[in-house]
């Protein structure tokens, strides 16, 4: 890749190159803040693969599997937070949150502390405020305006550097009481086989939403590029369409109409206009302006996974994750999609496909029909 070595975020833990320093959420269950250090003098690529699991170490929390990869390059020692599109593997438990105010408070002044102890060590405790200053949910050096002081004191490049350098290594202790406390682990070998029979058919899935967003994007190509595709797509869905046009009500027609028939063709529901666009999203925390593909749905994907790892059909999965009515009946049209396809991927794999296929009436629209597969499960 350009020459940049590149490794899994498990290779990287293994042989030395990265570390993976801790994990918080939103308090959902799509998504994880993972923070990674490069720990190499040369830049680095990570890449966070589907099915990479994280588990808490308090087991209230649930663990959390990677569904889409994601690519993070790190310059030389360097660290980052990146956000990752998850699912949790135990309905049951409670979804991972960020940090509250109050602890990262205490965090920031348990930090300041030892990071004024340390500077008291290195002469420079009076310039504290001049070079270190909060971020995130800790502290950060500036390194140019501590080369600058450091400089006016006669310190040597290297000394400063040493000093910054144990800085960023103070700033990035995890403090267990703050941060959610995950760690990376393998997952079971059986439920790592569904695992990727859901992630596979994910990324079947979204290329084929990608592809039928580029077609359906073609005549209104100069639209989109002068206004953004989040800009059209907000106008068309929530201002009724008055500004930008009779080709952009098109363009959103076709998308909509090119979904149902080629991506959720096996979801047992006949979509009224506009409902099967509601099965796609676009990645909020990595791509607020929407300049990257659509993609499937990332509240399906979990219900998807949960009809695996708990047996839950589509009246379980919305009550955990409140959705009703029409909200409710459009995400299991699209899991049975997607189970249906999955069921397609095990068969491929030597799996035995009924497993999937079994669950795909729990998520159908008739409940007699739910009903029915309930009493199918118990007696299994």
């Amino acid at each position: 890749m350009n020459g940049v070595p590149t490794y899994t975020l498990c290779e990287a833990e293994k042989q030395g190159h990265a570390k993976f320093l801790w994990a918080v959420g939103d308090g959902t269950t799509v998504r994880l803040r993972l923070t990674m250090r490069n720990l190499r003098h040369y830049p680095v690529a990570i890449v966070v693969e589907p099915g990479t699991t994280f588990t808490p170490r308090d087991r209230i929390f649930q663990e959390m599997a990677v569904i889409r990869p994601t690519l993070v390059h790190l310059k030389p020692f360097e660290t980052r937070a990146i956000w990752v599109n998850t699912a949790c593997l135990q309905a049951g438990r409670r979804a991972p949150a960020m940090p509250t105010e109050e602890q990262i408070g205490r965090r920031r002044e348990s930090l300041r502390a030892q990071v004024a102890a340390y500077l008291r060590q290195q002469g420079l405790e009076a310039h504290i405020e001049d070079f270190v200053e909060e971020h995130d949910d800790g502290l950060r050096a500036r390194l140019h305006d501590l080369e600058r002081i450091g400089q006016a004191l006669g310190y040597t490049s290297m000394r400063i550097r040493e000093i910054y350098d144990e800085l960023e290594d103070m700033r990035h202790r995890e403090p267990a009481t703050v941060h959610m406390g995950y760690v990376l682990a393998p997952v079971s070998t059986e439920r790592a086989k569904w695992l990727h029979c859901i992630t596979r058919t994910i990324e079947q899935m979204d290329t084929d939403i990608a592809r039928i967003s580029y077609l359906a994007e073609q005549p209104v190509a100069n639209l989109i590029r002068q206004y953004g595709r989040k800009s059209v797509i907000l106008e068309l869905t929530q201002r009724g369409n008055t500004l930008i046009g009779f080709q952009a009500v098109q363009y959103l027609e076709h998308l909509d109409s090119g979904l149902a028939k080629n991506v959720f063709q096996q979801s047992g529901r006949r979509f009224q206009p506009g409902e099967s666009f509601r099965l796609v999203e676009f990645d909020e925390y990595n791509d607020p302006e929407w300049r990257s593909n659509p993609r499937l749905n990332s509240i399906v994907a979990q219900y998807a996974i949960w009809a695996i790892t708990d047996s839950y059909g589509v009246d379980e999965c919305c009550q955990r994750i409140r959705r009703s009515g029409r909200d409710a009946a459009l995400m299991g049209a699209g899991v049975c999609s997607v189970l249906y396809r999955a069921a397609q991927v095990a068969s491929e794999s030597g799996l035995e496909a009924g497993e999937l296929e079994r669950r795909i009436p729990l998520f159908a629209e008739s409940k007699m029909r739910r009903i029915l597969a309930k009493v199918q499960q118990r007696w299994r």
